[in-house]
């Protein structure tokens, strides 16, 4: 917002065209004094003529009678401080003109531009201007957690050492007449380095031989290690994830699991694409899979899996 601050002075504009600030022409200042008259536009000139004077003295208003147009005095409140202005103009954008202000879009002009001024109005500009800050979050790599059959059940071993990632983060504040009005809020992040996860391996029981079936096949019921036909029951948890898939302990990755609830019937099929979990649970479902046959406030139900 541009401001041109004016102690006794005289400005006044065309008014014929665009009363805008890109159809004003070059603004004239005339001090105010004892000769005013001489000094400002004669009567036949004032019609043509927008002005505005800081003050409401006799003086000023006795020159404005002089013209056709009637002289409003308008409080004008700019940056917080307030003036009191005489001025011929019809409406708050000329009245602004007039003074040299020059509100930009992000401003706040109350009322509107386009209002009509009555003889007695308090015209506000807030001036309103947006900063940006940026800011580097280092970020914690996850860790990753791979079963194993070559260390003990229960044993752990890092396998690879993750690395933090870099994380800028924008926010922006909003400042009313240069004070800081809101709190930063976070408009955009972006990757300045990725974090590479810690890679855990967790010991877990190989997985049980498959028994011959009466037809003479093998089944592999009971833990399952991969191959078709198999089947487990036990408990499932959820954790937030994307998609219908899930972590098992050994199942092949890419397994195609049918997970039922056995206390609804509702089933669902998952992809193993993850390992876990390591709290006794048979399965962990992501939360799109779990809340396909339960409720996530249930947290843990009785199912069935079958591939």
């Amino acid at each position: 917002m541009t401001v041109i601050v004016f102690v006794s002075a005289l400005v006044w504009m065309d008014l014929q065209g665009d009363s805008s600030a890109a159809g004003m022409q070059t603004p004239v200042i005339v001090k105010v004094s004892p000769v005013i008259e001489a000094a400002m536009p004669q009567s036949s000139e004032m019609e043509n003529e927008v002005w505005a004077v800081e003050g409401t003295s006799s003086e000023v208003l006795s020159v404005g009678a002089e013209s056709d147009a009637p002289v409003r005095v308008v409080r004008v409140v700019v940056l917080g401080k307030d003036h009191d202005v005489s001025t011929n103009a019809t409406t708050v954008r000329q009245v602004l003109a007039a003074m040299g202000i020059s509100p930009d879009r992000n401003d706040r002009v109350t009322p509107l531009p386009s209002t009509s001024l009555q003889r007695t109005q308090t015209v506000r500009v807030v001036d309103v201007s947006f900063e940006r800050t940026q800011v580097r979050r280092s970020v914690a790599p996850e860790v990753q957690t791979v079963a194993t059959e070559d260390l003990a059940p229960g044993r752990t071993r890092i396998t690879r050492e993750g690395r933090p990632g870099v994380l800028l983060a924008t926010f922006q504040s909003t400042a009313r007449d240069g004070r800081v009005a809101e709190n930063r809020r976070l408009v955009h992040q972006t990757w300045l380095k990725e974090p590479v996860p810690t890679i855990k391996e967790v010991g877990v029981e190989p997985s049980p031989s498959p028994e011959p079936s009466s037809d003479g096949s093998e089944s592999g019921n009971g833990g399952g290690g991969g191959g078709g036909g198999g089947s487990q029951s036990g408990t499932a948890t959820w954790y937030r994830r994307n998609g219908m898939v899930a972590a098992h302990p050994t199942l092949p990755m890419g397994t195609k699991v049918l997970v039922t609830n056995t206390a609804t019937g509702k089933s669902v099929t998952v992809t193993i694409d993850d390992r876990g979990p390591y709290s006794g649970a048979i399965i962990d479902l992501s939360d799109d899979a779990f809340d396909a046959i339960a409720e996530l406030s249930t947290g843990v139900i009785n199912v069935k899996l079958s591939w």
